[in-house]
């Protein structure tokens, strides 16, 4: 191959994968779910660029409506972030910016607990309202790999602890019948998670979609 073809072909190739970066991604909707150290936010970090949908976090949203920076203390200002009203207004504020995202006609991957049926199902309705394909995205790790990544974290926008941990395990509500149809289980130990995990995805809305994330 000479020169002038060389980079005829070279030039072709990026033009395939500009056109491949820019085309629209269909809107879809991928439900997070586990223990607090479960790996969720790593797992709806890697979803939110192979499916182009824009992440929204609990913990900074549960911040925010305590007037709080991402990374600051609640615990310096005397605050109790994880109440019961305080999460029931958290889950309700990240459906509002679901709604808001869809329309602007954006995927959105929820990033939180979502331990309780109600909380889910709230979601998931949205998204059957308007036709939108969502899957349900539940991570898993041993107590014990939780128990030390929770120790460990610095510098995150989330302060749970072993206590909430705890206390999430007995207020989790199992899987429906219907949500077992839309689950993809990620053991986040597994040091295949991550193609693992984007396949799965990526085969569901394959089944479930006309239209492939």
């Amino acid at each position: 191959m000479n020169q002038s073809n060389k980079q005829r072909r070279q030039c072709d190739d990026y033009l395939s994968m500009a056109i491949q970066y820019t085309r629209a991604k269909p809107v879809c909707l991928i439900l997070m779910s586990g223990f607090s150290g479960s790996g969720k936010t790593t797992v709806a970090k890697q979803l939110s660029v192979e499916t182009s949908a824009i992440c929204i976090r609990s913990d900074v949203e549960r911040k925010r409506l305590f007037g709080l920076a991402s990374l600051a203390s609640s615990r310096d200002m005397g605050l109790d972030i994880y109440t019961e009203e305080a999460n029931q207004n958290t889950v309700q504020r990240l459906i509002e910016l679901t709604s808001m995202i869809f329309d602007a006609g954006c995927g959105v991957v929820v990033d939180a607990t979502l331990i309780t049926a109600g909380a889910r199902r709230a979601f998931e309705s949205l998204a059957m309202s308007r036709n939108i394909p969502w899957c349900l995205v539940h991570c898993e790790a041993s107590p014990e790999t939780i128990r030390t990544r929770l120790e460990l974290r610095d510098q995150d926008a989330s302060e749970a602890g072993y206590v909430q941990y705890q206390a999430q395990q007995a207020l989790f509500e199992e899987f429906d019948v219907e949500e077992q149809a839309s689950l993809v289980r990620v053991d986040t130990e597994s040091t295949s998670w991550v193609e693992s995990c984007k396949s799965e995805v990526s085969q569901f809305f394959a089944k479930n979609s006309t239209m492939v994330p």
